[in-house]
């Protein structure tokens, strides 16, 4: 999540795909205590999240992914509510099989809802 995802010449120039999710989390913002997030987007390279309370730009960070655990990152963009992590040291092969993992159990779930 970084300038490399935006947009100026109407092209998507992000490096990894990005995949809706509803993901808890913890954002460790020394010296603070770690804030409660929501994760609503999420790709190996950084994570889109809501939290209720701001950070500053570029800042370090930790993100405690539930079901996943830390990576390190930085702030790359922020907003009233929204917060936008890149990641710095992250195992890429692992967080995509942990997206694969939430979008396939997803999926499982509103197929159950819809077929009931």
């Amino acid at each position: 999540m970084s300038d490399a995802g935006s947009k100026k010449d109407g092209r998507e120039r992000r490096q990894h795909a990005r995949v809706g999710v509803s993901v808890r989390a913890s954002l460790e913002v020394p010296p603070r205590a770690p804030l409660v997030c929501e994760i609503y987007n999420m790709s190996v390279g950084g994570a889109l999240m809501n939290c209720a309370q701001s950070v500053r730009l570029h800042q370090p960070v930790v993100l405690h992914v539930d079901d996943f655990g830390p990576i390190s990152g930085h702030v790359a963009r922020v907003s009233s509510t929204v917060i936008a992590i890149s990641f710095d040291d992250c195992d890429e092969a692992a967080l995509a099989d942990f997206l694969i993992r939430r979008q396939t159990g997803l999926r499982a779930a509103d197929l159950a809802t819809s077929a009931g």
